[in-house]
């Protein structure tokens, strides 16, 4: 069995199931040759396989693999728990770029505006406004920086890799960092901006990766090592810290 976490392959449809009192997302590829299964962040369990595979095969292969489905849905269930919920009050710690800012609370303006200083992040409010629309300030802020500092990115590893996806989006998910589809559509999580750059980096590169290779093979692993020798260390990050970024989504 093929675990593959965090991204997803080129697709063509999606469909949502419930089996087991688990929540299937049935993803079906004209490249998939066997049946594949990962854990997203939030829970789900991803099925990727062929359009001919049938839902009687898709369900035995859900049995087969059932102790091995429940034990990493418990510890995603554990990495959520231990991710506390921010509150916007001073002294919190905010990730950005990898950097633990440590946030300040201004009561000095007539408008909501948020500044980076080299140990805080300071966020500039009227007593007028409601903390929900400090909340919505500082996740437009942190998805206008990640955006930006993403689109840099692509720019940047498209000419070494010379590869160059044929759209670039963004948008914010819990259950993947990064997507690109058959057509050359590269789909970037902006939460990452949360991350370390080595990791945004790592993301960058293995998706650009998928319009030369389709597939998770041996040949698409290689060539993202030629260009990011140590991803997997940007895989360990993803995998036990990637929890401390769903603060962004959560956020009202």
């Amino acid at each position: 069995m093929e675990q593959m976490h965090f991204f997803s392959s080129p697709v063509e449809s999606d469909k949502e199931l419930y089996y087991k009192n688990f929540i299937l997302h049935l993803v079906r590829n004209t490249r998939q040759k066997t049946l594949c299964l990962n854990i997203t962040r939030n829970g789900h369990v991803r099925v990727s396989c062929n359009k001919s595979a049938s839902l009687k095969q898709i369900c035995a292969f859900i049995d087969k693999h059932q102790s091995w489905i429940e034990k990493q849905l418990l510890k995603e269930s554990q990495l959520r728990k231990s991710n506390s919920k921010k509150h916007l009050l001073t002294g919190e710690i905010f990730p950005f770029c990898g950097e633990q800012k440590i946030l300040r609370i201004r009561r000095n303006t007539n408008h909501v505006h948020i500044t980076l200083q080299e140990r805080h992040m300071d966020i500039h409010w009227p007593e007028s406004i409601k903390s929900t629309k400090i909340s919505q300030a500082l996740q437009r802020f942190y998805k206008y920086q990640g955006e930006k500092i993403l689109k840099q990115k692509i720019q940047i590893y498209s000419k070494q890799m010379n590869l160059y996806p044929s759209k670039v989006s963004f948008r914010a998910q819990k259950s993947l960092f990064g997507s690109c589809s058959e057509d050359g559509h590269i789909s970037l999580n902006w939460t990452l901006v949360a991350s370390p750059h080595f990791v945004m980096d790592y993301v960058v590169i293995h998706e650009l990766a998928h319009l030369k290779y389709l597939k998770h093979s041996k040949s698409f692993w290689k060539y993202v090592q030629q260009y990011d020798p140590f991803y997997l260390k940007a895989e360990k990050w993803l995998k036990t810290k990637g929890h401390q970024i769903d603060f962004l989504t959560e956020m009202s």
